[in-house]
Protein backbone atom coordinates (compact mmCIF):
# COMPACT_ATOMS: atom_id res chain seq x y z
CA UNK A 1 0.00 0.00 0.00
CA UNK A 2 1.32 3.76 -0.91
CA UNK A 3 1.19 5.98 2.03
CA UNK A 4 -1.02 9.31 1.04
CA UNK A 5 -2.03 7.46 -2.09
CA UNK A 6 -0.77 8.15 -5.57
CA UNK A 7 -1.48 11.50 -6.46
CA UNK A 8 1.34 13.24 -4.25
CA UNK A 9 3.24 15.64 -6.17
CA UNK A 10 5.91 12.93 -6.53
CA UNK A 11 3.96 10.73 -8.14
CA UNK A 12 3.43 12.98 -11.01
CA UNK A 13 6.96 13.58 -12.40
CA UNK A 14 9.55 11.10 -14.12
CA UNK A 15 12.83 10.54 -12.19
CA UNK A 16 15.97 9.77 -13.62
CA UNK A 17 16.76 8.11 -10.35
CA UNK A 18 14.99 5.89 -7.61
CA UNK A 19 16.45 5.51 -3.89
CA UNK A 20 15.46 2.45 -2.80
CA UNK A 21 15.18 2.41 1.34
CA UNK A 22 14.29 -0.43 3.14
CA UNK A 23 13.57 -0.36 6.53
CA UNK A 24 13.11 -2.25 9.85
CA UNK A 25 13.19 -1.34 13.89
CA UNK A 26 15.55 1.30 12.74
CA UNK A 27 14.00 4.12 14.94
CA UNK A 28 17.66 5.56 16.47
CA UNK A 29 18.93 5.73 12.22
CA UNK A 30 15.99 6.29 10.31
CA UNK A 31 15.99 10.12 10.01
CA UNK A 32 19.55 9.96 9.32
CA UNK A 33 19.19 8.15 6.51
CA UNK A 34 16.39 9.93 4.99
CA UNK A 35 17.92 13.56 5.96
CA UNK A 36 20.68 12.88 3.54
CA UNK A 37 19.10 11.43 0.66
CA UNK A 38 16.32 14.38 1.14
CA UNK A 39 19.94 16.74 0.88
CA UNK A 40 21.52 15.55 -2.16
CA UNK A 41 21.99 18.01 -5.00
CA UNK A 42 21.33 17.05 -8.19
CA UNK A 43 20.21 18.32 -11.46
CA UNK A 44 18.10 15.51 -12.29
CA UNK A 45 14.71 14.77 -10.35
CA UNK A 46 15.08 11.60 -8.06
CA UNK A 47 12.02 9.57 -5.79
CA UNK A 48 12.86 8.08 -2.47
CA UNK A 49 11.02 4.54 -2.10
CA UNK A 50 10.79 3.84 1.63
CA UNK A 51 9.47 0.32 2.01
CA UNK A 52 8.89 -0.16 6.17
CA UNK A 53 8.91 -3.49 7.01
CA UNK A 54 5.79 -3.05 10.07
CA UNK A 55 8.24 -1.83 12.54
CA UNK A 56 6.67 -1.57 16.34
CA UNK A 57 9.72 0.84 17.69
CA UNK A 58 8.37 3.82 16.44
CA UNK A 59 10.10 3.68 13.05
CA UNK A 60 6.86 3.34 10.70
CA UNK A 61 5.70 6.66 12.72
CA UNK A 62 8.96 8.46 11.57
CA UNK A 63 8.76 7.50 8.20
CA UNK A 64 4.55 8.67 7.74
CA UNK A 65 5.97 11.68 8.88
CA UNK A 66 8.41 12.06 6.35
CA UNK A 67 6.14 11.05 3.52
CA UNK A 68 4.40 13.85 4.93
CA UNK A 69 6.35 16.38 4.88
CA UNK A 70 8.19 15.51 1.59
CA UNK A 71 5.16 14.78 -0.51
CA UNK A 72 7.46 15.81 -3.59
CA UNK A 73 10.07 13.03 -2.87
CA UNK A 74 8.94 10.20 -0.69
CA UNK A 75 6.78 7.63 -1.68
CA UNK A 76 6.08 5.48 1.49
CA UNK A 77 5.16 1.79 0.99
CA UNK A 78 3.54 0.59 4.30
CA UNK A 79 4.45 -3.15 3.96
CA UNK A 80 3.01 -6.53 6.33
CA UNK A 81 5.60 -8.84 8.19
CA UNK A 82 3.45 -11.69 6.63
CA UNK A 83 5.29 -11.25 3.49
CA UNK A 84 8.20 -11.77 4.96
CA UNK A 85 10.96 -13.93 3.30
CA UNK A 86 12.68 -16.61 5.36
CA UNK A 87 16.52 -18.06 4.04
CA UNK A 88 17.58 -21.00 6.01
CA UNK A 89 14.82 -20.35 8.49
CA UNK A 90 15.99 -16.62 9.31
CA UNK A 91 13.68 -13.19 8.59
CA UNK A 92 14.74 -11.30 5.78
CA UNK A 93 14.04 -7.73 3.84
CA UNK A 94 14.28 -9.76 0.59
CA UNK A 95 10.43 -8.98 -0.15
CA UNK A 96 10.56 -5.30 1.16
CA UNK A 97 13.86 -4.89 -1.18
CA UNK A 98 12.08 -6.77 -4.48
CA UNK A 99 9.11 -4.79 -4.07
CA UNK A 100 11.02 -1.68 -3.48
CA UNK A 101 12.34 -1.71 -6.69
CA UNK A 102 9.26 -2.94 -8.72
CA UNK A 103 8.02 0.30 -7.31
CA UNK A 104 11.27 2.30 -8.70
CA UNK A 105 10.13 4.29 -11.56
CA UNK A 106 14.22 5.64 -12.23
CA UNK A 107 16.09 4.78 -15.06
CA UNK A 108 18.76 3.94 -12.49
CA UNK A 109 18.38 2.59 -8.84
CA UNK A 110 20.55 3.82 -5.76
CA UNK A 111 20.13 1.75 -2.66
CA UNK A 112 20.56 2.96 1.27
CA UNK A 113 19.32 1.23 3.92
CA UNK A 114 17.65 2.17 6.72
CA UNK A 115 20.11 2.41 9.56
CA UNK A 116 23.56 3.86 6.56
CA UNK A 117 23.45 7.25 5.80
CA UNK A 118 25.10 9.42 2.87
CA UNK A 119 27.58 11.88 3.62
CA UNK A 120 28.52 13.50 0.11
CA UNK A 121 25.58 15.61 -1.07
CA UNK A 122 26.38 15.32 -4.64
CA UNK A 123 26.38 11.28 -4.54
CA UNK A 124 24.22 10.56 -7.01
CA UNK A 125 25.19 13.45 -9.21
CA UNK A 126 28.71 11.62 -9.61
CA UNK A 127 27.34 8.39 -10.14
CA UNK A 128 25.19 9.12 -12.43
CA UNK A 129 27.66 10.68 -14.58
CA UNK A 130 30.13 8.23 -14.07
CA UNK A 131 27.82 6.02 -15.56
CA UNK A 132 26.65 7.82 -18.19
CA UNK A 133 29.79 9.25 -19.43
CA UNK A 134 30.93 5.73 -19.60
CA UNK A 135 29.17 2.90 -22.07
CA UNK A 136 28.84 -0.71 -21.38
CA UNK A 137 28.64 0.60 -17.57
CA UNK A 138 25.65 -0.50 -16.09
CA UNK A 139 26.53 -0.52 -11.72
CA UNK A 140 29.27 1.91 -10.29
CA UNK A 141 30.11 1.86 -6.00
CA UNK A 142 31.93 3.69 -4.21
CA UNK A 143 34.05 4.11 -0.82
CA UNK A 144 32.27 3.88 2.51
CA UNK A 145 33.49 4.61 6.08
CA UNK A 146 32.71 1.28 8.92
CA UNK A 147 31.75 2.66 12.28
CA UNK A 148 29.86 1.09 15.01
CA UNK A 149 26.17 1.30 15.09
CA UNK A 150 26.54 4.01 17.75
CA UNK A 151 29.13 6.00 15.90
CA UNK A 152 31.32 5.55 18.43
CA UNK A 153 34.39 3.24 16.16
CA UNK A 154 35.27 3.57 13.12
CA UNK A 155 36.35 1.10 11.71
CA UNK A 156 37.96 1.84 8.29
CA UNK A 157 36.91 1.91 4.87
CA UNK A 158 35.10 -0.56 2.49
CA UNK A 159 37.00 -1.03 0.14
CA UNK A 160 40.23 -0.89 2.23
CA UNK A 161 42.39 0.12 -0.72
CA UNK A 162 41.75 2.46 -4.06
CA UNK A 163 40.05 0.33 -6.71
CA UNK A 164 40.39 0.58 -10.28
CA UNK A 165 38.24 2.53 -12.29
CA UNK A 166 36.49 -0.55 -13.43
CA UNK A 167 36.27 -3.63 -11.24
CA UNK A 168 37.45 -6.96 -12.17
CA UNK A 169 34.73 -9.47 -12.24
CA UNK A 170 36.47 -12.18 -10.35
CA UNK A 171 37.65 -10.09 -7.90
CA UNK A 172 33.91 -9.27 -7.42
CA UNK A 173 32.97 -12.69 -7.55
CA UNK A 174 35.76 -13.93 -4.82
CA UNK A 175 34.96 -11.22 -2.66
CA UNK A 176 31.54 -11.47 -2.71
CA UNK A 177 28.80 -8.98 -0.92
CA UNK A 178 31.20 -7.71 1.11
CA UNK A 179 33.53 -6.20 -1.84
CA UNK A 180 32.03 -2.87 -1.16
CA UNK A 181 29.03 -1.23 0.84
CA UNK A 182 25.36 -1.86 -0.38
CA UNK A 183 24.86 2.05 0.26
CA UNK A 184 27.71 2.64 -2.38
CA UNK A 185 25.45 1.07 -5.09
CA UNK A 186 23.66 2.86 -8.15
CA UNK A 187 22.71 0.50 -10.96
CA UNK A 188 21.12 0.56 -14.21
CA UNK A 189 17.25 -0.88 -13.46
CA UNK A 190 17.92 -2.78 -16.39
CA UNK A 191 20.15 -5.66 -14.64
CA UNK A 192 16.71 -6.06 -12.96
CA UNK A 193 14.16 -6.44 -15.48
CA UNK A 194 13.10 -9.23 -15.08
CA UNK A 195 13.61 -10.30 -11.56
CA UNK A 196 15.06 -13.67 -11.83
CA UNK A 197 13.26 -15.99 -9.40
CA UNK A 198 16.88 -17.48 -7.63
CA UNK A 199 17.10 -13.63 -6.38
CA UNK A 200 14.36 -14.31 -4.04
CA UNK A 201 16.53 -16.97 -1.64
CA UNK A 202 20.02 -16.15 -2.68
CA UNK A 203 22.18 -15.35 0.49
CA UNK A 204 23.03 -11.87 0.32
CA UNK A 205 20.58 -9.65 -2.04
CA UNK A 206 23.59 -6.94 -3.29
CA UNK A 207 25.91 -10.11 -3.99
CA UNK A 208 23.05 -10.89 -6.22
CA UNK A 209 22.49 -8.05 -7.86
CA UNK A 210 26.64 -7.63 -8.33
CA UNK A 211 26.47 -11.19 -10.00
CA UNK A 212 23.46 -8.97 -12.58
CA UNK A 213 25.33 -6.36 -12.76
CA UNK A 214 28.61 -8.75 -14.70
CA UNK A 215 26.31 -10.18 -16.55
CA UNK A 216 24.98 -7.18 -18.60
CA UNK A 217 28.08 -5.15 -18.66
CA UNK A 218 30.67 -3.29 -16.69
CA UNK A 219 30.89 -2.32 -12.39
CA UNK A 220 32.39 1.49 -12.74
CA UNK A 221 34.24 2.57 -9.08
CA UNK A 222 34.51 6.17 -7.88
CA UNK A 223 37.72 6.68 -5.69
CA UNK A 224 35.95 8.92 -2.65
CA UNK A 225 34.52 8.17 0.66
CA UNK A 226 30.20 9.02 0.55
CA UNK A 227 28.24 6.99 2.72
CA UNK A 228 28.81 5.41 6.39
CA UNK A 229 27.98 1.92 6.91
CA UNK A 230 26.95 0.94 10.41
CA UNK A 231 28.34 -2.58 10.96
CA UNK A 232 25.98 -4.92 12.67
CA UNK A 233 23.21 -2.29 13.47
CA UNK A 234 20.34 -3.85 15.41
CA UNK A 235 18.26 -6.08 13.42
CA UNK A 236 20.30 -6.00 10.69
CA UNK A 237 20.71 -9.08 8.52
CA UNK A 238 24.12 -8.88 8.83
CA UNK A 239 24.61 -9.35 12.32
CA UNK A 240 21.31 -12.00 12.61
CA UNK A 241 23.30 -14.42 9.87
CA UNK A 242 26.10 -14.55 11.73
CA UNK A 243 24.76 -16.11 14.95
CA UNK A 244 24.35 -19.82 14.60
CA UNK A 245 26.48 -22.09 13.16
CA UNK A 246 23.92 -24.02 11.68
CA UNK A 247 21.93 -21.05 9.84
CA UNK A 248 25.52 -20.22 8.24
CA UNK A 249 26.17 -23.63 7.63
CA UNK A 250 22.95 -23.50 5.66
CA UNK A 251 23.64 -20.28 3.95
CA UNK A 252 26.96 -21.67 2.66
CA UNK A 253 25.81 -24.38 1.19
CA UNK A 254 23.27 -22.34 -0.66
CA UNK A 255 26.24 -20.03 -2.21
CA UNK A 256 28.09 -23.49 -3.37
CA UNK A 257 24.82 -25.01 -4.97
CA UNK A 258 24.42 -21.32 -6.57
CA UNK A 259 27.69 -20.65 -8.17
CA UNK A 260 28.16 -24.28 -9.31
CA UNK A 261 24.65 -23.72 -11.09
CA UNK A 262 25.93 -20.45 -12.70
CA UNK A 263 28.96 -22.36 -13.84
CA UNK A 264 27.37 -24.88 -15.33
CA UNK A 265 24.92 -22.85 -17.50
CA UNK A 266 26.88 -19.54 -17.91
CA UNK A 267 29.83 -21.83 -18.80
CA UNK A 268 32.53 -20.11 -16.83
CA UNK A 269 35.18 -20.51 -14.66
CA UNK A 270 34.94 -17.05 -13.24
CA UNK A 271 32.32 -17.99 -10.66
CA UNK A 272 34.41 -20.84 -9.13
CA UNK A 273 36.20 -18.25 -7.75
CA UNK A 274 33.60 -17.67 -4.73
CA UNK A 275 33.91 -21.88 -4.09
CA UNK A 276 36.98 -22.12 -1.78
CA UNK A 277 35.92 -19.59 0.48
CA UNK A 278 32.26 -20.93 0.89
CA UNK A 279 33.98 -24.52 1.94
CA UNK A 280 36.57 -22.98 4.27
CA UNK A 281 33.57 -20.94 6.14
CA UNK A 282 31.13 -24.41 5.90
CA UNK A 283 34.26 -25.89 7.69
CA UNK A 284 34.87 -23.47 10.50
CA UNK A 285 31.03 -23.06 11.19
CA UNK A 286 30.65 -26.74 12.02
CA UNK A 287 34.00 -26.75 14.19
CA UNK A 288 32.33 -24.11 15.85
CA UNK A 289 28.98 -25.96 15.96
CA UNK A 290 30.97 -28.85 17.20
CA UNK A 291 32.88 -27.05 19.63
CA UNK A 292 29.40 -26.03 21.24
CA UNK A 293 27.72 -29.02 21.42
CA UNK A 294 30.89 -30.92 23.29
CA UNK A 295 31.18 -28.15 25.71
CA UNK A 296 27.60 -28.19 26.52
CA UNK A 297 27.49 -30.79 28.88
CA UNK A 298 30.24 -29.46 31.12
CA UNK A 299 28.58 -25.91 30.99
CA UNK A 300 27.93 -25.16 34.71
CA UNK A 301 24.33 -24.94 35.33
CA UNK A 302 22.56 -20.88 36.36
Amino acid sequence: MEYLGTDKPVNHIKPLVSVCVTTYQQVHYIEKCLDSILNQETDFPFEIIVGEDDSKDGTRDICCKYAEKHPDKIRLFLRSRTDVIHICGMPTGRHNFIENTKSSRGSYIALCEGDDYWTDPYKLQKQVDFIENNPNTVMVAHIARIISSDEQTTYGLLPGKKQNNFLNPKSVIRRGGGFFATNSILFNKTIIEPIPNWIYDFPVGDEALNLLALDKGKIGFINQTMSIYRRHAANSWSSERTTLPLIKICLYKKYISYYLKFFITKKSFVYLNRIPDRIFKIIRALAQWTYYKLRKPFMPRT
